[in-house]
């Protein structure tokens, strides 16, 4: 059995999973899993002192890998719906939570990193300049395009697309937008998305 590993509250079992790769030494960090549709390629990885755990919701497709590396006392909550194609999630820092809600596609070859690793302060004052939030959030019917960076203090509102390639430094508040570009903005508003190619729409309109 995987005392470390439980679907639907229940201990699983290596036969039901045998791609989910979970290294740590303390028994108390966990993933639990509803209703798994396609999971596989899990690599967890807890170098901390314990108490973590990821949540991966119902109906989650993993098409490549799903890569989370945790720091003591931290969460990753996946919402349900999502579909992710190769994802790296690395949480430097203790007691951060990374939040991603419901009905988000995630592209290959995403990063979200809750710290810089390494220390940035001012040489008069001494002072820490970059200090990270304790939570990056990602908000419900997000589109991220591949090869994007989401980084500490990162908030994405939902019902928006991240654009291929961008780098996501911080909060932003406006639903229904196109956020892109290194650093990202908002630069397109009023839009929304779907999971249909659009060539399924045969007049250049969208319908429900």
């Amino acid at each position: 059995m995987y005392a470390n590993i439980y679907v639907d509250n229940k201990v699983a079992s290596k036969e039901d999973f045998p791609s989910i790769f979970f290294t740590t030494n303390n028994s108390d960090s966990k993933i639990f899993l509803k209703q798994p549709k396609q999971i596989k390629n899990i690599t967890v990885t807890d170098r901390g002192t314990g108490g973590s755990t990821l949540n991966i919701g119902a109906n989650v497709n993993i098409i490549r890998h799903l890569h989370v590396n945790f720091h003591t006392n931290c969460k990753v909550n996946i919402g349900d719906n999502c579909t992710i194609g190769a994802l790296e999630i690395l949480l430097d820092t203790p007691n951060t939570i990374i939040n991603i809600g419901n009905d988000c596609v995630i592209g290959h070859g995403v990063s979200v990193r809750s710290g810089d690793g390494h220390t940035i302060y001012d040489i008069s004052s001494k002072l820490i300049i970059n200090n990270p939030n304790k939570e990056i959030v990602i908000g419900n019917h997000v589109w991220i395009g591949r090869q994007v960076s989401i980084l500490k203090n990162a908030e994405i509102p939902s019902n928006t697309i991240i654009g291929m390639g961008s780098v996501v430094t911080k909060k932003f508040v406006t639903e229904n937008c196109i956020i892109a570009g290194i650093p990202a903005k908002v630069v397109k508003e009023g839009v929304n998305w779907d999971m249909k190619p659009t060539y399924m729409y045969k007049d250049g309109y969208y319908r429900e």
